[in-house]
């Protein structure tokens, strides 16, 4: 299997997590970075590929995916099920043929469901409402393993309040290129040019509003700790210039979102999903409305309760801090009919029904994939983009060879694409999640099995031809091999 890592900040540690479910039924799985685009899938020929998501920048991958008789599964990891099925939409790939080349969909809530059978989106492909493994960790019995995987939080006292923002679109990191770039982006979301102007507008006067916001609480309350968390494609160096230097008051991107609020006692924003998560942590969610109104998913501000003005949010973070708060009984209310509708359930087994619907689609399976047209194609001898003329006999050179695909003549190295900082993750990281999540489920599932985790590289016989990237390998570690094993001394890296 093959499992694409999108953004490692907040998609490392439920892709170990269907992994540790994968491995337990006798997968092998590999964490790929979607930044490696699809070179990796082609050295490792897989039964099946887990998309993150169906948007446009998957559409090079899926014909030849097809081709190769390897399984296409959609899980949807970013947030666009639980935005509704408008949005959700109008970010798919629209083209029917690719759709029908689908295998299996593991949708979040009943609502998606719905759509997508009525519809036919996919319409070849087995329909599992499974809901969604990102959220899992917000059960009761996580909550151990996130307490131990990210255990280097501890070093910011208690109270802690998180001030999430995600404004991207206001702040611009790495990958948005520039505000032209991203006003045409919005345009080809179905935005006008005045509503985009609108829309960027708003998102930087929310920048500048949300960290005036953090300096005016972090100096009222010096007794809690602020933590000012952006979005993952914001950029960081705008808040660095915007926020005092206070010693309560932490610029922090680190870490999996679930182990700050396993700490946190109120969590602050203005629509983004992180105020769902909030709420089902049973956390206070306070919304400044005073500002960003256009910005956000209305769901997110549902369940959170607004103010209007900075003065009110400030009273209602005091009660908190105090213990003297309640949640609004309307936020019940919203959840009671939010959560089956859109995630399912939040029971923490989310991980349990996909890894059954994946591995029921393997073994209904006649054969294996191609793996010589998966070599092929690598060495860019199949597929639409075959190499033509010297070029053509350079690759059958190598592939003749067994040389890597990425060898450079020329530079006489190995030449791998760049990857960006953003989505690097490290084997410790990796290794240190599945051993929180192995350690945590173990408790109550004495026969299930520890993981081995190592750079894909080091493994023989996974792969058909050799293999140079940034993928990790993850598999389970024999009933013989379980008494007394470390993650950490696996693989022999």
């Amino acid at each position: 299997m093959a499992l694409i890592v999108n953004n490692p900040v907040r998609d490392l540690w439920t892709m170990v997590l269907l992994a540790y479910g994968l491995c337990q039924e006798g997968a092998r799985c590999h964490l790929l970075p979607l930044a490696t685009r699809s070179r990796e899938l082609w050295a490792l020929a897989p039964d099946a590929v887990l998309l993150p998501t169906f948007q446009d920048l998957f559409i090079p991958w899926i014909e030849p995916l097809h081709r190769a008789g390897t399984a296409i599964v959609l899980h949807d990891g970013e947030g666009s099920p639980a935005t509704g099925i408008d949005k959700y939409a109008a970010s798919c790939i629209a083209d029917p043929v690719l759709r029908s080349r689908v295998d299996l969909v593991t949708v979040w809530g009943s609502e998606m469901a719905a759509h997508v059978e009525r519809e036919q989106v996919y319409p070849n492909a087995r329909l599992e409402e499974t809901g969604a493994p990102r959220y899992d960790f917000y059960a009761p019995q996580w909550q151990q393993a996130i307490e131990l995987g990210t255990q280097s939080l501890d070093r910011f006292p208690k109270p802690l309040v998180m001030i999430n923002t995600h404004y991207p679109r206001g702040n611009p990191g790495p990958g948005f290129q520039s505000f032209q770039r991203i006003h045409e982006m919005l345009m080809e979301r179905g935005y006008s040019a005045q509503g985009a102007d609108a829309y960027i507008a708003e998102s930087k006067e929310a920048v500048l509003k949300i960290a005036e916001l953090a300096n005016q609480l972090a100096r009222r309350f010096p007794q809690a700790t602020f933590i000012f968390r952006p979005h993952p494609y914001e950029e960081l160096a705008a808040y660095d210039e915007l926020l005092e230097e206070l010693p309560n008051l932490h610029l922090v991107r680190e870490g999996a979102i679930y182990g700050w609020m396993v700490r946190a006692s109120a969590v602050i924003h203005t629509g983004c999903l992180t105020g769902v998560e909030a709420a089902f942590r049973g956390l206070p969610s306070l919304m400044p409305r005073w500002f960003a109104g256009g910005l956000g998913n209305d769901e997110s501000k549902d369940m959170a309760e607004g103010f209007d003005s900075p003065e009110e949010l400030a009273s209602a973070l005091g009660r908190v801090l105090e213990g003297g708060y309640q949640r609004p009984p309307e936020v019940e209310r919203v959840l009671a009919d939010y959560i089956p509708r859109r995630f399912h359930s939040t029971d923490g087994r989310a991980w349990e029904r996909n890894t059954r619907a994946i591995m029921e689609l393997i073994a209904s399976r006649p054969a294996r994939p191609d793996q010589q047209w998966c070599r092929d194609f690598l060495y860019g001898l199949e597929g639409a983009n075959q190499a033509r003329g010297l070029s053509r006999l350079v690759a059958r050179a190598k592939r003749k060879w067994q040389m890597p695909p990425q060898w450079s003549y020329r530079q006489r190295e190995i030449v791998l694409d760049p990857m960006p900082a953003r989505k690097v993750y490290g084997l410790e990281e990796a290794r240190e999640a599945a051993a929180a999540i192995h350690a945590s489920h173990s408790a109550q599932h004495p026969e299930a099995r520890p993981l081995s985790l190592r750079p894909c590289s080091y493994v023989q016989g996974d792969y058909v031809c050799p293999y140079w990237g940034w993928g990790l390998s993850v598999e389970a570690l024999p009933a013989a091999e379980r008494e007394g094993a470390e993650l950490s001394g696996q693989g022999g890296c």
